[in-house]
């Protein structure tokens, strides 16, 4: 076997690994994995802070975003990892100017089921703090869920599944 022929493997797992997201909308079912699941809305509240600067106080708006999805295949075995352990890591939200927020998701109203806690529904909050460490651009950070765009990496990628999807927040 040729050099080339032994790469080759490698070359298009690379590619696939750099592949676009697959886009989706809300509501669209999306599989990953054991699971499939919808973005079935989002929330908003706004709030102030006070910030010390310059020699005085300002008050600087903040918005707490709140996703929500719902689970309509959990095809995972008993005494296995849940939705939101399964995605640990796995999802994101970036607005246009370039700020990125990490996602933890929460379940609403668990259920006890087949060895574990089980939810139909999960929420994941993201508080939209422009003093926040890692805050890339906070004078153009995103103030409405419609400005920002919901990453999600698949951590157990089967056949036919994508392994990267983009949803556009409304």
């Amino acid at each position: 076997m040729s050099r080339c022929a032994k790469l080759l493997p490698f070359g298009a797992a690379l590619l696939l690994s750099c592949a676009q997201p697959q886009p989706a909308a809300m509501n669209q079912s999306i599989n990953m994995g054991a699971f499939s699941f919808s973005v079935s809305g989002t929330e908003e509240s706004a709030k102030t802070a006070s910030q010390f600067e310059g020699g005085s106080w300002h008050r600087i708006p903040i918005t707490q975003v709140e996703i929500h999805f719902r689970v309509t295949r959990d095809d995972t075995k008993p005494f296995t990892t849940d939705f939101a352990s399964f995605f640990l890591a796995s999802m994101s939200i970036k607005d246009a100017a370039g700020n990125w927020f990490d996602l933890g998701l929460r379940p609403v109203q668990p259920t006890y089921s087949a060895g574990r806690y089980r939810s139909s529904e999960y929420i994941a909050s993201v508080r939209l703090d422009p003093t926040m460490m890692g805050v890339r651009d906070a004078k153009h950070l995103g103030t409405h869920a419609q400005d920002f765009e919901l990453f999600i990496k698949n951590p157990d990628r089967q056949a036919g599944q994508p392994s990267r999807v983009t949803i556009k927040l409304r």
